[in-house]
Order: C-alpha cells, then structure tokens, then sequence
C-alpha cells in the first residue's frame, strides 16, 4: 500500500492533483489518491480503510470544503488515533469559516504543524517551485515521515528496512 494518503475533498481535485504532481516532481510517487487509485467495482469504502491503515503520511488538504466534509475529517481523525504522521496543507487564507469549521482547524492544528499553501499561491495555481525554502520544511517533512526514502536504500529516512 502506498505510503503518503492524500485526503482532500473531491470538488478539490484541481488543487489535489496540483500537490500530487509536484510530490512527484520531488520523489515522492508513493501516493493514495482515491480518484486515482479506486478501479471500477472496487468496494470504495474498503479501498480507503485500507489504504488509510497502511499508509505513513496522511496528507490533508484543508480547504473551507474539506473541513465542511465529515469524511475527510474523519480521514484525519482515523490517521491521528492511529499514531500516523499527520500533514495539514492549508488552503483557508481568507475563508470565512463556521464554527464548527474553526474548531476542526484548531483540532487539526493542536499537534502537527501545518504548511499554510498561500504562500505558494493557494487558492490559485500553486507554484511550490518557486518557493524552495519554503517547501524544504514540508520536504523535510515527508522525509522524516518515510515519504520519499526507498526502502532499504535511505539511510537517512525512518521506518526504512522495518
């Protein structure tokens, strides 16, 4: 199973698929992305369970919608108790959020550190690239996370071997 799970809300496929693109751009091609990843007459339910229970890194693309979605947030919820390495990738720069949304974000934020994507052009096109010492934190990240080490080949990534 792959090692990063990407969870963001389905109307955020553009901004998904902009993440997943540059994560290969940077080693990481490792990645659960359920509109990718699900093949017709897969149980979709039973293909994220297990992609969420065997993954790493639970990557979370945290826009207005995704904390409006009970299932991404449950995504994150799943990940957390399991003792996963939680990714929050913020895109809520200017949203105006319920209450119900703002205590997700503080809830999400209380232990893991974010990467707030405005800074790469959120909610527009992102532009990671021309950004790099901004984006080497969350590179480092994904590498202390296992991310982007093979396995047995990395002697400086976790979980590498095990």
């Amino acid at each position: 199973m792959a090692t990063v799970f990407l969870s963001h809300a389905s109307q955020d496929v553009g901004l998904a698929k902009e993440v997943v693109d540059w994560l290969a751009r940077n080693g990481c091609t490792d990645v659960f992305v359920d509109h990718t990843e699900i093949r017709v007459g897969d149980r979709w339910t039973d293909a994220l369970r297990n992609a969420k229970a065997s993954c790493r890194i639970v990557l979370c693309v945290v826009t207005p919608r995704w904390l409006q979605s009970d299932e991404c947030y449950a995504e994150f919820l799943a990940g957390w108790y399991a003792g996963k390495r939680i990714m929050p990738l913020l895109a809520i720069c200017g949203a105006a959020l319920d209450e119900r949304q703002k205590r997700r974000v503080s809830r999400l934020l209380a232990e893991d550190q974010g990467f707030d994507l405005a800074a790469v052009g959120a909610p527009h096109e992102l532009a990671f690239d021309a950004q790099p010492s901004l984006t080497a934190t969350l590179l480092a990240g994904l590498k202390a996370g296992g991310a982007l080490g093979k396995i047995g080949l990395d002697p400086c990534g976790r979980h590498i071997g095990r």
